[in-house]
């Protein structure tokens, strides 16, 4: 099993990156105030002086959904089926 190590790591990021991004956006938002979840979008949170943290929980949990991409890709590789994507 140690060969799927690295794909199960990739794997991993996408479980992370979900619950990193909300627990970022409700403390961010938690934190500014003013800011109506209901009514505001969590983009909005990238705006002001702390905005650099929301634009870095983008760009952070964006980079892990792309790991994640990968390591499906890599997961899903030896599967020989009509609608796979063959090397």
């Amino acid at each position: 099993m140690k060969e799927n190590t690295p794909i199960r790591r990739l794997l991993a990021c996408g479980a992370a990156a979900g619950p990193l991004f909300l627990i970022v956006v409700l403390v961010g938002g938690a934190l500014r105030p003013g800011y109506r979840p209901i009514r505001q979008a969590a983009s909005e949170l990238a705006i002001g002086s702390t905005g650099w943290i929301q634009i870095t929980n983008f760009l952070v949990c964006g980079s892990l959904f792309v790991a994640f991409a990968l390591g499906v890709r890599r997961a899903l590789r030896p599967i020989r089926s009509p609608g796979s994507r063959r090397p």
